[in-house]
């Protein structure tokens, strides 16, 4: 082949050559290093595809194997717990088995019931108290362990539920409803509120006051107007600074003063340049039409109080006519410490407790009752910042009448002040409410008054029969909870035999009874459990007090759960043995629930064995090819460089031509 100086192909053959073995020898290197074939998306694609779903369904059965660990300890919790109640179950067993026997006495079963009643509340204690991770074990929710292997269709639930443990669940229900019947005092008068009624006339309405001003000649400096309290002084010009209150410019004419004037009066626009700037509006008037010669002044208040007085100075020639008249005194109602006037229309100012008569009676009184009640419609039917009258309250008016009540409730509402001005012709029926009277007491029995309960009949005595020995004969207290408490005490054989209630009298077989002073109310209740009692009659007769009912009622047809007797101790027995059944089941479903999720543990490992074995036949590397392939690429890497460095001096040879 030809010598060449340009280009090396030799060399540049042999520097790819080198390229490719060093590629290759790092990839082994890396594999050697990591353990794994691919340790880049470029090794293997659809290996690392594989690989990595086959990771995640690893990692996801790891974690549902302890999710099933889990669910195991919780539940060996519960039947753990459920193990010792069957315990005090077969404690319980004990109790009823001995108190049902004749050999023992009934204060002996007292105590046997004592121990009981306490195996029952701690049942209930083990039912609520008992807890795993935080949380309540007994519950009416599902416990349910999550299974999965990170498929979108492979998960799976195994669920249980324990539901709630107490005593009264597994059928050891307290006590059952006795048959009882009440009787009560009835109820005495209610109480009633104080009134009184305002009748009848003619309602007049307040008017308000007005006036006008008439200018004679050319209004002059200082001349001066009082309105309402007010008093204004005409200037050919505002004092300097144009601050100085209730100065007016006079102007080219009377015209404009007379404009500047109702102004200043009302607060109009111009202040500080037609009128001084701290002047204030007029509180008692309101200045209306100016002409050329006259202003007009109407009174803020309605009524006489709206006869303001004015005057003027600077001559009779300049002014004239200024005060106001035409104010007149309305109709006035007093109520509860609160006086309403009546007015045709309400003040331009507001002011409390005026009332708008409207033309007639009817109207007038309307428009009282809302101003009194403190209605909705204030600023309209009544003047703003009337408030509801806190003693009396108005009732809807008749057209011609209003019926006025005491706010307090009885007696207390008697004597409310009431009135009405002589510029009415309506009247009140008295000069304040009355007819307030207290809640009545209920009626006591009288003597004479029978009762019967339970088949025996009781009779109410003012005294007890000579020898204070006649059966059941109960004595007449100084009230009526007193007389209800011997009758209590006689239906129980109780404290007074002999002074409250006949000496013979035997403790009723059939019922026993509470009475209570606080409702003066007296219960009787049958002394028989179940339904037996609901056929006890009780009647009364010659008073007031009724009982709820002419026989017991509440008796269910539930077994007694004590073991104050033999015979509901024999009852409590079946009860609980069925209890333990109740137990046993449970335990029975929980310990299968307990087989399934160990059973799924057991199959979840051996899937992440198997798994494990998969991935690491597509990701691990083949050592012994590896080592090979570097020893390879080892001795071709050496070859190479050899190889390019005798590329590199073949050119040199071209100087040897050259010499």
């Amino acid at each position: 082949m030809a010598l060449s100086i340009l280009n090396n192909i030799a060399s540049i053959a042999a520097q790819n050559q080198l390229g490719v073995t060093n590629k290759s020898l790092n990839t082994a290197l890396f594999q050697l290093s990591s353990g794994s074939r691919i340790n880049t998306g470029a090794d293997d694609a659809a290996g690392l595809a594989i690989a990595d779903g086959l990771h995640a369904n690893i990692t996801a059965l790891t974690q549902s194997a302890r999710n099933a660990n889990d669910g195991v300890g919780e539940l060996q919790v519960a039947d753990g717990s459920l193990a010792q109640v069957t315990t005090l179950l077969n404690r319980a067993v004990t109790l009823a088995t001995e108190s049902a026997t004749g050999t023992v006495s009934n204060s002996q079963r007292v105590a046997l019931d004592a121990e009981y009643t306490a195996i029952k509340a701690e049942i209930d204690r083990v039912g609520s108290k008992t807890n795993y991770n935080g949380g309540q074990v007994f519950t009416s929710s599902t416990l349910n362990v999550f299974l999965s292997d990170a498929g979108a269709t492979s998960n799976s639930t195994i669920g249980v539920t324990t539901g709630l443990l107490s005593s009264a669940g597994v059928g050891l229900a307290s006590e059952t409803g006795q048959a009882s019947a009440t009787l009560t005092q009835a109820a005495g008068a209610a109480a009633v509120q104080a009134t009184d009624t305002l009748t009848g006339g003619t309602i007049v309405g307040g008017a308000t006051g007005a006036g006008t001003l008439t200018v004679g000649t050319t209004i002059a400096n200082t001349d001066t107007v009082t309105v309402g309290g007010q008093t204004y002084t005409f200037k050919t010009a505002l004092t300097a600074g144009n601050a100085t209150a209730n100065e007016v410019l006079i102007g080219a004419s009377n015209t404009t003063a007379l404009a500047n004037l109702k102004a200043a009066v009302n607060g109009g626009a111009g202040s500080g340049t037609t009128y001084g700037s701290t002047t204030a509006v007029n509180t008692s008037a309101t200045a209306g039409t100016a002409t050329a010669t006259t202003l007009a002044f109407t009174a803020n208040n309605a009524g006489t109080v709206g006869n303001v007085v004015s005057s003027t100075t600077g001559g009779t020639a300049s002014f004239a006519g200024a005060n106001f008249t035409g104010g007149t005194a309305g109709s006035t109602v007093s109520a509860g410490g609160t006086t309403y006037t009546f007015v045709t229309a309400l003040s331009s100012t507001p002011t409390a407790n005026e009332v708008v008569s409207g033309g007639s009676l009817a109207t007038s009184l309307a428009n009282l009752v809302l101003a009194v009640n403190g209605g909705a419609t204030a600023g309209t039917n009544y003047g703003t910042g009337t408030v509801a009258n806190a003693n009396v309250q108005a009732g809807a008016s008749s057209g011609t009448a209003i019926v006025f009540t005491a706010t307090a409730v009885g007696a207390a509402g008697n004597g409310q002040a009431l009135s009405a001005s002589a510029g009415s012709v309506a009247t009140f029926g008295s000069v304040s409410t009355t007819g307030g009277t207290n809640t009545g007491a209920g009626p006591n029995a009288a003597n004479g008054d029978t009762i019967a309960v339970g088949g025996t009949t009781y009779t109410f005595k003012t005294a007890l029969t000579a020898g204070n020995a006649t059966a059941n004969e109960v004595l007449l207290g100084t009230t009526e909870a007193l007389s209800l408490a011997n009758l209590a005490n006689a239906v129980n054989g109780g404290p007074g035999s002999g002074t409250t209630y006949g000496s013979t009298t035997v403790t009723n077989a059939n019922a026993t009874a509470t009475a209570a002073a606080s409702t003066v109310t007296f219960t009787a209740t049958a002394a028989q459990l179940g339904t037996a009692g609901n056929a006890l009659v009780s009647t009364v007769t010659g008073t007031a007090n009724t009982f709820g009912a002419a026989t017991f009622t509440g008796g269910t047809a539930t077994a007694a759960n004590n073991l104050l007797t033999a015979t509901s101790a024999t009852a409590a027995l079946a009860t609980i043995n069925t209890a333990i059944q109740t137990i046993a089941s449970l335990r029975g479903t929980i310990g299968a629930t307990v087989n399934r999720l160990q059973s799924a543990a057991s199959v979840i490992n051996n899937q992440v064995q198997n798994l494990t074995g998969a991935e690491d036949g597509v990701r691990a590397a083949d050592i012994p090819s590896t080592v090979a392939t570097l020893a390879k690429f080892s001795i071709l890497e050496q070859t190479g460089i050899s190889a390019l460095a005798q590329a590199n001096q073949q050119q040199q040879l071209v100087l040897k031509l050259l010499q």
